[in-house]
């Protein structure tokens, strides 16, 4: 899917799973984690993405991290219905503020409960953004 996203190549417009085709269910897939992210700006975890695992919201690639990445397209694909969407502008930005709080001072992130300032987990949450 993502390499389709930047492809101009006509052969790619032609397949059955290109970027259009896929847009609202990305679209879908970013709204229905609404109800799992924390919007009270007094609460610790504001702006994460609540892990269903692990009962907390957490920046690793598995789930605030790829809920980023997924919002992002979507506030900025010219067809998207969440294009420029405003709710949807806060929640990302207010994710990008609690994955910057969750690394910690050497620039590393932790994936809970397995592994702690963990350089590949960093590396797929930045191949992620």
């Amino acid at each position: 899917m993502w390499y389709c996203l930047s492809c101009d190549r006509p052969d790619f417009n032609s397949i059955m799973f290109n970027s259009i085709n896929l847009l609202p269910l990305l679209c879908s897939s970013v709204t229905v984690q609404y109800p799992h992210s924390l919007c009270d700006p007094n609460h610790p975890g504001h702006g994460g993405v609540i892990h269903p695992s692990y009962s907390y919201p957490v920046a690793d690639h598995t789930a605030g991290g790829i809920w980023l990445a997924q919002a992002a397209l979507a506030l900025m694909m010219k067809q998207s219905r969440l294009l420029d969407d405003p709710e949807l502008a806060d929640r990302t930005l207010a994710a990008i503020a609690f994955t910057r709080r969750w690394q910690r001072s050497t620039g590393l992130i932790d994936l809970p409960k397995v592994d702690y300032e963990s350089p590949p987990d960093t590396a797929f949450l930045v191949q992620l953004l």
